[in-house]
């Protein structure tokens, strides 16, 4: 009988046909698809890819409990963690996760998963009272399986070069960069990464370059400009597409990181690019710079035609996605609405806190956007205030409050004042 067994595995494994060169193709396209997608979005578990297998009829075993099982085709993810144990990842085909687990063999079941399934298959797996499951780790391997496995990095390899790094730039490189440029040893005054990802997108130049452009000044000077090392020559250059600094009168509308003040700013110098985007800069008091991406209507006079919002640098915060949208070209392909509300708003109430929501398209047809994405209306406000309109609009811009809530709130206490009077009883008919 057992010599019969042996038979029967045999005949079953030459039943097994290898992978044609088109199916080992498209494995390894998902393997290294997968392996794309997990750098970007991240992992279930902390540490690194040490391989990616493409599995067939990989068995999952739900417990000891129950006899069923069920086997698909999957990607399992090894990944070595620091303290040297060992984890996995596991994928469906269409790289959905299925479950982590660790290396006893003790798996978590994605909730996207355990939602997929029908109530029937869930109960009879019995995943709802264990949520957890185990699988033979040891499986044997078939002919048509694929893994690729991924060494380890040199230190120096996974630590960012000094191009990259999140602080100045070392002596060394700052030696190397006043070679290259023809600046004076020493006279390297300031410099920085221009780390917000947006730039490559406008500037396409910035992907000849290795690692980061960097923003930098010469000491004595006022003079600044962009650089980055060539992938061509290995040098430093300065960037061929963007203008020389020149000094400048223009007041740009300053956006903050949160869209939550906005006040006109004096530039110390700005750098023109095209027709849709400039560069501006300021320099404070220990020359330190602080860049600002510029969005320009060339209807408006000169000297108030600017709307800004910083460039992430070291001295520079990342802006929310609402200011990234007003700044983007392709989504706001027209500033100078927002600069002549502003500069309305401004002119009326010279002393009031002004916000993004301030000055958008919804303002201007009276909807005041809440911090939750949630809209309310100057109209709907004032019928609860009891006062018309334009008397709601006066008071709510004229309140004080980094946000429309706080702006809202102070606005119906004023009114609520005014409603009662002095002595507590009711002014207003």
């Amino acid at each position: 009988m057992e010599e019969e067994g042996k038979k029967v595995e045999e005949i079953e494994e030459s039943e097994v046909k290898e992978l044609t060169p088109e199916e080992l193709a498209e494995r390894l396209d998902g393997i290294q698809q997968l392996e794309a997608k997990l750098k970007e979005e991240g992992m279930q578990v902390e540490g690194r890819i040490a391989s990616i297998a493409y599995k067939e009829n990989f068995v999952i075993l739900p417990g000891d409990d129950t006899l069923l099982e069920f086997s698909t085709d999957v990607y399992l993810v090894k990944i070595e963690q620091e303290d040297g144990t060992v984890a996995y990842q596991i994928f469906s085909p269409q790289q959905e996760l299925i479950a982590y687990m660790t290396q006893d063999g003790e798996i978590e079941m994605s909730q996207e998963f355990l939602e997929s399934l029908d109530e029937t298959s869930k109960g009879l797996l019995k995943l709802e009272e264990r949520g957890k499951v185990t699988l033979n780790l040891e499986d044997r391997k078939s002919i048509r399986d694929v893994e690729v496995e991924y060494e380890e990095k040199e230190k120096e390899e996974k630590e960012e070069p000094e191009e990259q790094q999140e602080g100045p730039a070392s002596e060394t490189q700052k030696e190397e960069i006043e070679e290259d440029l023809g600046i004076q040893r020493g006279d390297l005054a300031f410099e920085a990464d221009i780390r917000d990802n947006r730039f490559q997108e406008i500037v396409p130049e910035a992907k000849e370059y290795e690692g980061r452009v960097k923003f930098c000044r010469v000491k004595g000077s006022r003079e600044v400009m962009m650089i980055g090392r060539s992938k061509a020559t290995g040098k430093f250059q300065q960037l061929q597409t963007i203008g020389q600094a020149q000094s400048t009168n223009e007041r740009p509308i300053k956006l903050d990181e949160n869209g939550q003040e906005i006040q006109r700013e004096n530039l110390n110098g700005i750098m023109k690019y095209n027709d849709r985007y400039s560069f501006g800069y300021t320099i404070d008091a220990y020359g330190e710079l602080n860049l600002e991406l510029l969005r320009e209507d060339p209807t408006i006079d000169a000297g108030y035609r600017y709307l800004s919002a910083g460039m992430e640098t070291r001295t520079q915060y990342p802006i929310n996605e609402q200011v990234k949208e007003v700044m983007d070209h392709s989504k706001n392909t027209h500033v100078g609405d927002e600069i002549e509300r502003y500069d309305a708003i401004r002119e009326n109430y010279p002393t009031e806190d002004i916000n993004l929501a301030d000055i958008t398209d919804e303002s201007a047809k009276g909807i005041i956007r809440l911090s939750n994405g949630e809209t309310t209306t100057f109209a709907r406000e004032a019928e609860k205030a009891k006062v018309t309109v334009a008397e709601f609009e006066r008071v709510y811009r004229e309140a004080d409050g980094a946000t429309p809530e706080e702006k809202l709130s102070n606005a119906h206490d004023e009114f609520d004042r005014d409603f009662r009077g002095p002595g507590g009883g009711r002014t207003r008919g």
